[in-house]
């Protein structure tokens, strides 16, 4: 959980993360509700805006946009995944930022859910390779997908800004949040699927919620 001395907070009492970060301790964790749910455009930016928000710290480190960021998630495997990830790193990054993901070759533990809907599995993930590329090389040209064959669990974004470095890890990804029947053609063109990827659609997290912790270095 959190690192350093810190009392216990009653139930559903919120963390003074603000204390945490700038009283010795380096990390933080922050549940996440309805914070980020709205209008898929605009989720990175309500994500940064969340974090700068609960800490003075986090508002100094992301007051300037990333140099570098890493991400790694073996989950990237639907269309509304690589939405949200394009999000979030146009939120933390601008023209100059290095962007490099990591991701899986191929799905391991069973097959893809596939279906022609937007939260469903490419059959294919050659296909969401360059998807996923294109997509975020629209909003960042310094971009680096790289392909294994095992990846951890956890899903996290490495960060190194003018003003400090660290790492968010997310409990579940992009993988927390829902779209209700969206459709997608997971066979149409690369160009074809990028615009519809662009289309106004709007997400909601899970009922159960879901939290990320946040250590700066």
């Amino acid at each position: 959980m959190v690192r350093g001395a810190t009392a216990l907070a009653a139930p559903r009492e919120r963390l003074d993360v603000s204390a945490l970060l700038s009283a010795g301790g380096s990390e933080a964790i922050f549940e996440i509700a309805d914070e980020l749910d709205g209008p898929a455009a605009g989720f990175g930016a309500r994500l940064r805006a969340l974090l700068r928000a609960r800490s003075t710290e986090l508002a100094q480190v992301f007051s300037a946009p990333c140099l570098e960021i890493r991400y790694s998630d073996k989950y990237l495997f639907n269309p509304l995944s690589i939405r949200l990830l394009t999000e979030v790193v146009a939120a933390f990054s601008d023209y100059d930022t290095n962007v490099k993901v990591q991701t899986l070759a191929a799905k391991t533990g069973g097959g893809a859910r596939t279906g022609p809907w937007l939260h469903r599995d490419w059959a294919d993930l050659v296909t969401r390779t360059a998807v996923m590329e294109q997509s975020l090389v629209e909003v960042v040209p310094k971009v680096q997908v790289s392909q294994v064959q095992s990846a951890p669990h956890r899903r996290r974004l490495e960060f190194r800004t003018p003003r400090g470095s660290g790492t968010i890890f997310f409990d579940q990804g992009m993988g927390s949040w829902r779209v209700t029947d969206e459709h997608h053609d997971h066979a149409s063109s690369i160009s074809e699927q990028v615009t519809s990827l662009k289309r106004p659609f709007s997400v909601l997290n899970g009922l159960d919620g879901t939290f990320l912790a946040v250590r700066l270095d």
